[in-house]
């Protein structure tokens, strides 16, 4: 995957439908722990089995997520499947295209042109 991307540290960890992890790309050796009483991305995808892109909190700092719902070949929901980016290597690659910034409005990001970062909460 690193190949195909200026980002670094793309991680990719898969969830059970009960928030627990199943498959960490990059620690192969942990898996089982129970993560809904800090992941609410994973606990909302597998509630409502829509996808969630958001910036979260975890272990390892903050972080761009998208988490999506997996079903087998009949729609019956196994669990969910996350990609994680942290911010290191995408504010790296920002600061080298000067007219080029991130704006933060209703969890959408937007690159626009020549124009100051606006983070705005509601």
């Amino acid at each position: 995957m690193k190949e195909f991307t200026k980002f670094k540290n793309i991680k990719v960890h898969v969830h059970t439908k009960d928030n627990h992890s199943f498959l960490r790309i990059w620690k192969l050796d942990k898996y089982g722990d129970d993560l809904s009483s800090f992941r609410h991305s994973i606990v909302k995808v597998n509630q409502t089995k829509q996808a969630v892109n958001t910036f979260e909190l975890g272990k390892a700092g903050l972080s761009l997520r998208s988490v999506v719902p997996v079903v087998d070949k009949d729609g019956t929901h196994l669990g969910s499947l996350e990609f994680m980016q942290g911010l290191n290597s995408v504010a790296k690659e920002f600061d080298k295209t000067i007219s080029s910034c991130i704006v933060f409005a209703f969890s959408k990001i937007l690159l626009l042109p020549n124009i100051c970062v606006v983070l705005k909460i509601i």
